[in-house]
């Protein structure tokens, strides 16, 4: 029996936010939808 995969774990639309954005809308998207975390990527 296999276990859970990324696929039931994961959200599949994750938000992003976009180079232009300022950190204030990122703290807003951490209050708002109280995550803990949230990935980095530079890309």
């Amino acid at each position: 029996m296999s276990g859970p995969t990324a696929r039931d774990v994961m959200d599949p639309k994750p938000r992003v936010l976009a180079a232009t954005d300022t950190s204030g809308t990122g703290i807003g998207y951490i209050m708002d939808g109280r995550f803990r975390n949230v990935p980095i990527l530079d890309g």
